[in-house]
This record gives structure tokens, C-alpha cells and sequence, in this order.
């Protein structure tokens, strides 16, 4: 028998369902949404943003672009 991602309880006669998780009520849907939320900000956090990680690398181009990776 399945049971509910968050709290392992079975399910009665309503089922949550998001992206192939399914819960038992509306109460573990909003807690694993409110933890997803919250680990996804975490990574950006990690992450960083991509123009700030970026700037210091040399520009590649486009095909017919001059670039200016250093020559070795």
C-alpha cells in the first residue's frame, strides 16, 4: 500500500498529488512545498549569481567574433 512522502501515513480517501509525490492531506503538501522552497533558495544562496561567477572568465564568442581567450 502507498503512503504519504511526508509523514509516511496511509491514505484515506483524498490524495494530494504534486509532480509524482502524492500526500495525505493538504497540511504535508504545504510542509514538502515550504521545504522545497527553502532548499532551492538555500541553492541560488550557494550558487550564487551567474554574472557575478562569470566575469572573470574570457569570452569565447561566436564563430567570426573576435575573442579574447588568452593565446598560450
Amino acid at each position: 500500500m502507498e503512503r504519504c512522502n511526508v509523514c509516511n501515513r496511509q491514505f484515506g480517501l483524498v490524495r494530494h498529488r504534486w509532480w509524482g509525490y502524492h500526500f495525505c492531506t493538504k497540511k504535508c503538501l504545504n510542509d514538502f512545498l515550504a521545504k522545497r522552497t527553502h532548499q532551492i533558495e538555500r541553492l541560488k544562496d550557494w550558487l550564487g549569481s551567474p554574472d557575478r561567477n562569470l566575469s572573470g572568465l574570457p569570452f569565447m564568442g561566436r564563430v567570426g567574433e573576435k575573442s579574447t581567450f588568452p593565446k598560450v
